[in-house]
């Protein structure tokens, strides 16, 4: 009533009580209005503070990965070792980092390598890296340059990959493949005198296997070839067209060249499930060869009881000991990725382009979908499993999903460029393990208990 008080609205009975009635009502609002505000602020307070007791994954360390503060032009790539060592590559250098403070011990330049087409494996005593058809060793203690050697396989050769197995490194692109030792030495290549294709490259239980033809044949002459790590001594199996890139139990799954036949090979006897040891076939499979046919790659996936293959954007499960097929399950994604075996199910990373990247995870012996989480990711999913983590990169941090309750909880470690992520057990966390996230200009590390 003061404000009709101060404004000259008239002296008109009427008037002045309706303009009465007005403001008495708009006190009335301007104080329900100061009440929510200040009941907001509460409630925003409670947030706050309930926020603040949330769980939040310890840092163990930040480091930069170089010692002039500035990014590097490619993304970064890490690789442990045996011994706990982290080793990051940037565009021009290799790091050896303190996985338990991120203090760089060593650094060398890489200069003559093409920094976008490296790739690179650490041993418990070198680190090797390559690019086109050269590689080059460096002294995982010191950094010390060991040597350089061109892999063979014909004038265009390409490495694509680089696997450490048993002290031994195994490096293989479409037209390559070589194993070195740890001091450079060359003990097994593909032949030189010819162009040969290889593909399904894959190392388990002492043995390195691939297929391969001579691409004057035109596939006519496809064979696996596996190769007893040590000896070296080498078994051919002909007829052979496609062979998964990972093993279950010594065994690895085939499928043959002429009326296609799924099998599970013995790598110890050379079995269609084969046995790496002997090469004989374990089991074969005549009714689903023909679904792997336009398959253009499939992985088996190890598991104790059954053959879990991923081929494209589909899932079978056979049993291990006749080849029946169990179940088979059609993801709606255009791809899977990063199939594994984790807490009692198969854990594997759907991707199709455009559409959010999910998590999914099934039952082994149904192929009953357990879960399904969307999540933020790179266009490639890079991630890193352990216990009942799994840390998966995006562009600034990290996101952590729990296996069990397939829930996620996302993190920004101000990384910008985050592309790799490398699990370590060290011995002593031996409960624990420690997941390295590098940048474009830092490394970052964080402890997550594995229950």
């Amino acid at each position: 009533m003061q404000l009709l008080d101060t404004l000259d609205f008239g002296t008109h009975p009427v008037t002045r009580t309706f303009l009465s009635l007005m403001l008495t009502v708009i006190e009335k609002k301007t104080k329900l209005m100061r009440f929510s505000f200040v009941s907001a602020a509460a409630t925003l307070a409670l947030v706050a503070l309930t926020t603040c007791a949330l769980k939040v994954d310890p840092i163990a360390w930040t480091a930069p990965l170089n010692d002039n503060n500035e990014t590097t032009p490619s993304p970064q790539w890490i690789a442990s070792s045996s011994t706990g060592a982290v080793i990051v590559v940037d565009g021009a250098n290799i790091a050896s980092l303190n996985p338990f403070n991120g203090a760089v011990l060593w650094s060398v330049s890489y200069g003559e390598l093409d920094a976008s087409t490296a790739v690179f494996a650490a041993s418990s005593a070198t680190v090797l890296i390559g690019s086109g058809a050269k590689v080059v060793a460096f002294n995982l203690t010191d950094g010390s340059r060991i040597g350089s050697a061109h892999v063979t396989g014909g004038p265009f050769s390409h490495i694509a990959a680089i696997t450490v197995f048993n002290e031994y490194f195994i490096v293989s692109g479409t037209l390559a493949l070589a194993i070195f030792g740890n001091d450079l030495t060359e003990h097994f290549s593909i032949p030189k005198e010819k162009t040969t294709t290889v593909s399904s490259v894959g190392i388990s239980a002492g043995y390195l296997y691939f297929t391969a033809d001579d691409a004057e044949a035109s596939g006519v002459d496809a064979y696996l070839s596996i190769v007893r790590l040590g000896t070296f001594a080498e078994t051919r199996i002909n007829n052979i067209m496609m062979v998964s890139s990972t093993d279950m139990n010594g065994n690895i799954l085939v499928l043959q060249n002429n009326n296609p036949v799924l099998c599970l090979v013995s790598l110890a006897t050379g079995a269609c499930l084969v046995s790496l040891a002997t090469g004989a076939y374990v089991w074969k499979n005549t009714k689903i060869a023909a679904e792997f046919v336009n398959i253009q790659a499939f992985t088996l996936v190890p598991s104790t009881d059954a053959a879990l293959v991923i081929g494209d954007n589909k899932v079978f499960a056979f049993d291990s000991q006749v080849g029946v097929e169990i179940f088979r399950y059609r993801s709606g994604f255009a791809s899977i990725s990063n199939p594994t075996i984790a807490e009692g199910r198969l854990v594997f990373v759907g991707v199709t382009a455009g559409v959010p990247t999910a998590v999914v995870s099934l039952d082994l012996s149904t192929g009953k979908v357990l879960g399904y989480l969307a999540t933020p990711t790179l266009s490639t999913p890079a991630i890193a499993v352990s216990g009942v983590n799994i840390v998966m990169v995006n562009a600034q941090g990290y996101t952590r999903i729990d296996l069990l309750t397939m829930t996620a909880v996302s993190y920004n470690l101000n990384l910008p460029g985050a592309s790799a992520v490398a699990a370590l057990r060290l011995a002593s966390k031996p409960t624990s393990t420690t997941f390295v996230i590098a940048g474009l200009l830092q490394a970052s590390a964080i402890i997550l208990p594995d229950a």
